[in-house]
C-alpha cells in the first residue's frame, strides 16, 4: 500500500505540474493535492525530478515549483500524432545509430 500511494502522489505531482499553464505551482497547492505536511513538499518534488516525470526547480524564496517538463499520465487523442512523430523521430535515430555502429565495426 506504501508503495502505490507513493507512486500516486508522484503521478498527482506531475498532474499538477503539467497543468500549469504558466508552469508555476505555489507549495500550498502542492502540499493541498498531495495531502502532506508542509516541511514535506520539496522532498516530493525532489521525488518526482529524480523519478523522471518531472524537471523544474524549486524556488524557496517564493515558494513555487517551476516546472519545465512533466510526463503525461493519459494522451488525449488530439495527443497521437504528437507521439506518432516522436516515436518515427526516435526510430530514425535508432536506425542512425546502428547504422554507425556497423560501419564502426566493419571499419575495426
Amino acid at each position: 500500500v506504501g508503495a502505490c500511494r507513493h507512486k500516486m502522489r508522484i503521478m498527482a505531482l506531475a498532474g499538477l505540474a503539467s497543468e500549469s499553464s504558466s508552469g508555476e505551482v505555489p507549495y500550498d497547492a502542492v502540499q493541498q493535492t498531495l495531502g502532506v505536511g508542509e516541511g514535506e513538499v520539496e522532498r516530493w518534488i525532489v521525488g518526482a525530478i529524480g523519478a523522471g516525470v518531472l524537471e523544474g526547480r524549486m524556488d524557496q524564496m517564493r515558494r513555487v515549483l517551476e516546472g519545465s517538463r512533466t510526463v503525461c499520465r493519459a494522451f488525449s487523442p488530439g495527443d497521437w500524432p504528437e507521439v506518432a512523430l516522436r516515436l518515427d523521430a526516435f526510430q530514425n535515430n535508432l536506425r542512425k545509430a546502428s547504422a554507425h555502429m556497423g560501419a564502426a565495426s566493419l571499419a575495426a
